[in-house]
This record gives structure tokens, C-alpha cells and sequence, in this order.
């Protein structure tokens, strides 16, 4: 038996390439590739900005913007509508819902808001405008929601 026939022989197209030593060596690759700079804002992802020209965008930045409003009107209007509108805008922004594209926490996410923030000045403003708020009116208010309870 000739063992020269029972070896293994490779096609020439199996021949493994070598690859110059000097590309292992981290010094002299520095000599082909000079460091780049970099800037943290190239490096850190940033969400996306609010873009009025981007449909979805800027239908989001709407709602939200539709939300502040309610929650600010309900001080300077004493419409039971105002006062409703408020009270859903405040669940919507303190909601942890994010199944819905136009749930808040969503909204805030992709328009780069921080939402805790947000739900911050939204409670510290409600607490301001209740604490400014005169006897006479907390009292014309609670007779309104007596009156809401009666009926």
C-alpha cells in the first residue's frame, strides 16, 4: 500500500492565504491606520429631535403639546369640559402605558423629551396653581363637585 496515494491532498483553491506579521502588530498598524477622532455626539446616539416637517412627528409634538394645554386651561376656565379634558391629559402623561404609538411615555421617547421631567413640572404646576388657589375658589369648586356627585 502506498501511503503517498492514501494522503490527503487539498485543491489548490484551499491554500490558506498568509497574512503579513505586521498586521498583528498593533504599532505598525498605527503606522497604515492613524487614530480618527471622534466627538461624542458622532459616538452617543441621540434620539431623534422633533422635526415639524415629519408627518407622524409632528402630529406627536401636537398631542402632547394638546395635552399642556388642557392640563393649563383647567386654571383660568371653569368649564366642566376644560376640567375633564385636564384630568385625561394628566392620566395620558402619567401613564406607563406604551402599547399605543401615541401612548406618552412613546411620544416623549421619540420627540427626546424626558418624560420623567415632564411628569415632574406637570405634578410641581398643579400643586402651584392648587396652593394659589384662594378659599373662595376651592370652595366654589368643591360645591361643584357635590353638586356633580348629586346629580
Amino acid at each position: 500500500m502506498n501511503l503517498s496515494s492514501q494522503s490527503t491532498h487539498r485543491p489548490a483553491t484551499a491554500r490558506h492565504a498568509v497574512l503579513s506579521p505586521s498586521l498583528y502588530d498593533l504599532r505598525a498598524a498605527h503606522s497604515f491606520l492613524p487614530p480618527a477622532f471622534v466627538l461624542p455626539e458622532q459616538f452617543y446616539h441621540r434620539p431623534a429631535q422633533a422635526d415639524a416637517s415629519n408627518g407622524p412627528t409632528a402630529l406627536m409634538l401636537a398631542t402632547l403639546e394638546d395635552a399642556l394645554l388642557c392640563i393649563q386651561r383647567q386654571f383660568t376656565s371653569a368649564k366642566k369640559r376644560d376640567q375633564r379634558l385636564a384630568k385625561e391629559a394628566t392620566a395620558w402623561i402619567f401613564s406607563n402605558d406604551t402599547c399605543w404609538p401615541f401612548a406618552c411615555a412613546n411620544i416623549c421617547n421619540t420627540l427626546g423629551i424626558d418624560l420623567d421631567y415632564l411628569r415632574l413640572k406637570v405634578q410641581k404646576l398643579t400643586q402651584a396653581r392648587l396652593a394659589t388657589e384662594t378659599p373662595q375658589q376651592a370652595q366654589s369648586a368643591a360645591l361643584t363637585a357635590q353638586v356633580k356627585l348629586a346629580a
